[in-house]
């Protein structure tokens, strides 16, 4: 789940339903096997600290700004991240390990984070697991950017990836807010 307002993502499982406490507990209702009455503990939450006082600084490792669409690659254990104000994806590595680590500290700074000038308004997502092609919809540049993501390697600097542009008239694209693939196609 994200979090529109802010700059939270969180993460529920099966397992983050049991043992929750009244701090860490959520707000969603009618999850099976819940055993506290719809109050379920997020698996992981990955938040940046809150604005920074108006005379000091904090420091926020994770850059969420408004994020707007997840997308996890469970293969190569990811989690993409449309960071829509950010003008960003964030690409979070060993996503799995971060959840069972027991120092978690919640302000986990990504592993890459892809910038181009083509994403001004990344509103969705979706990751194409056959060709390693992630599909951003951007929402104010009317089109749909396809990154190959298949070089990412934790071991090396994020190498410039330029994008395919899908817009302009032909498509009839305006301000697409989600995607989605077929899985079958």
């Amino acid at each position: 789940a994200q979090d529109l307002e802010g700059r939270k993502i969180l993460a529920f499982t099966n397992a983050s339903t049991i043992g929750a406490t009244p701090g860490e507990r959520g707000d969603l209702e009618g999850v099976p096997g819940d055993a506290n009455a719809g109050n379920v503990a997020p698996a992981l939450k990955i938040e940046g600290d809150p604005p920074p006082p108006r005379f000091g600084s904090v420091t926020d490792r994770t850059t969420l700004k408004r994020p707007s669409a997840l997308f996890v690659d469970p293969d190569l254990d990811r989690l993409f991240v449309a960071n829509r104000q950010g003008r960003s994806i964030l690409v979070f590595d060993g996503i799995s390990r971060k959840v069972q680590e027991a120092s978690l500290d919640h302000n986990l700074a990504p592993t890459w984070t892809i910038r181009h000038g083509a994403l001004t308004n990344p509103a969705g997502l979706v990751l194409n697991l056959g060709l390693n092609e992630l599909y951003v919809a951007d929402a104010l540049s009317s089109t749909i950017l396809a990154f190959d993501v298949g070089s990412l390697d934790p071991a090396v600097p994020l190498p410039a990836l330029t994008p395919r542009v899908i817009g302009g008239g032909s498509t009839g694209l305006t301000a697409p807010i989600g995607i989605a693939l077929d899985p079958e196609k």
